[in-house]
């Protein structure tokens, strides 16, 4: 999918200006700069034809950086297990992301599979948005495409593309397999709640 140093600084530019867009008034040319020849898998992800991409999305990590006022790190398993057995790491979900969060450091980490699946079923999404707006179509209008934190596990979106012929959209076309898409504001909510609790730990020792 060679897309060029202009057409990324399109697709990044309309992603920082519209981040919470709904799908219906995404426009189908910046769909189609999204969209890839063939079913991507996890193992595809690696290959440099999915670097623009994966650029693409280091953008959208920074603004929720910028939005939730933390750090966002993207570890391998081992590293990520490592933190997980640490008392000072709190596991979260957010949507239906799993993270660890360092309320001290305000820092979020993300493991790298969490991390592939989302880049996976963004590529899956922005294409089956562009398809649905084909002849004889209900229009997929209803979700927030950048909002990756609020994508379902890897197995509810397969099963879901399984059972409607390679639609991973649920229902009447503007309802999808996120089920209830969480909002950037309860994200940060889950994050001020934890260095809430810490602060309020920390009066109850003085």
């Amino acid at each position: 999918m060679g897309i060029e140093k202009t057409n990324r600084e399109i697709l990044v530019r309309f992603v920082r200006e519209n981040f919470n867009i709904r799908s219906r008034e995404i426009p189908g040319d910046i769909l189609r700069r999204l969209r890839v020849k063939g079913d991507p898998d996890l193992d595809d992800l690696t290959k440099p034809r999915f670097q623009p991409i994966h650029d693409l999305m280091a953008d959208m990590i920074a603004l929720y950086e910028k939005r939730l006022n933390v750090n966002i790190r993207i570890l391998s398993m081992d590293e990520y297990v490592r933190l997980s057995c640490r008392a000072k790491y709190a596991c979260r979900l957010c949507g239906f992301m799993e993270y660890l969060f360092d309320a001290e450091n305000r820092t979020v980490y993300i493991e790298r599979y969490e991390y592939d699946i989302r880049v996976l079923i963004f590529l899956y999404y922005a294409d089956a948005v562009l398809r649905s707006r084909g002849w004889f179509r209900r229009p997929v209008s209803n979700i927030r495409l950048f909002c990756i934190h609020a994508y379902p596990p890897l197995s509810v979106f397969a099963l879901n593309r399984l059972h409607r012929f390679g639609n991973p959209f649920l229902g009447s076309g503007d309802r999808c397999a996120m089920y209830l898409p969480e909002t950037l504001e309860k994200a940060r909510y889950w994050f001020n709640k934890n260095i809430i609790m810490k602060r309020t730990k920390w009066f109850e020792l003085v």
